[in-house]
């Protein structure tokens, strides 16, 4: 989306970028359902103090979905994290908090099924792809409470900072993301998998000083836990939707060293 954009990803799409537009296809029939749920989502998408690609138009070729959207032409979070100083982390923590807690309209019960069903579903597919047996995590997510009582409202669904762009301290989201239970928690998860566990920098082609991007990302990491952790459904469910979170990247990962820190930090967050 921008002239130096560096980050490689895997997706069901792929994406041509035509002078002031971007547009977006899916590579299979099969992915054009996912595709059109994510164009909806990014339709849906309202924020003051957040900008989203405005989407121009939309169709199928071959079967296959498609829409046109704005180039915003922001720089990748690195970019912002190496130059980035405090009172800018602040100002982008606080949008980001305040785009979750706004979504927030209520708290809803889900059953702990919809949570174990993605569990076996996850670890069935890390059995097919690795041959790694993760039977010992039963125990974590069978005892779960028969409910479970989680934010409702909406979300980007993919909340990395990989899917934010930069100018100084203006945001814009994209590559919105369907996620298998709407919830303003999805956010929060997903933020702290880059926050927390600094999985986007595994993403980008060259990094410049890896560590000053860590202090930053932890720095805000920090603000982020701080808001939340005093909720009753955050220390509840925060880990388990985290355990799933990171176990759902594994099948997709061909790297055995970030597929071993994901399982152990899977491990923690079961001991917790």
């Amino acid at each position: 989306m921008t002239n130096n954009f560096n980050i490689k990803g895997h997706s069901g799409c792929t994406i041509e970028v035509k002078k002031d537009v971007v547009v977006k296809s899916a590579s299979t029939k099969k992915y054009s359902e996912r595709l059109y749920l994510q164009h909806n989502k990014q339709i849906n998408f309202n924020d003051r103090n957040i900008k989203a690609p405005t989407i121009y138009n939309s169709g199928k070729l071959n079967g296959c979905f498609w829409f046109e959207m704005e180039r915003i032409p922001f720089s990748t979070f690195d970019s912002f994290m190496l130059m980035g100083d405090k009172k800018a982390l602040d100002r982008v923590a606080k949008k980001i908090i305040k785009f979750i807690n706004k979504n927030i309209i209520g708290i809803k019960k889900i059953d702990k099924n919809i949570i174990i069903k993605k569990y076996e579903k996850t670890k069935d597919n890390i059995f097919i792809k690795h041959g790694i047996d993760l039977n010992y995590l039963n125990s974590f997510f069978y005892n779960l409470d028969k409910d479970i009582f989680i934010p409702e409202g909406y979300c980007h669904g993919d909340l990395t900072f990989s899917n934010m762009l930069f100018d100084n301290s203006d945001i814009a989201f994209i590559d919105f993301l369907d996620t298998f239970l709407e919830s303003p928690l999805q956010d929060i998860v997903k933020i702290r998998q880059d926050t927390k566990y600094f999985w986007s920098l595994n993403l980008l082609n060259e990094i410049q000083d890896n560590l000053k991007i860590k202090q930053s990302l932890n720095y805000i990491d920090t603000i982020i836990e701080n808001e939340f952790i005093q909720k009753s459904w955050y220390k509840k469910c925060y880990n388990y939707f985290q355990a799933l979170n990171l176990l759902r990247i594994i099948p997709y990962s061909q790297n055995y060293n970030h597929i071993d820190k994901l399982i152990n930090e899977t491990k923690i967050l079961c001991l917790h």
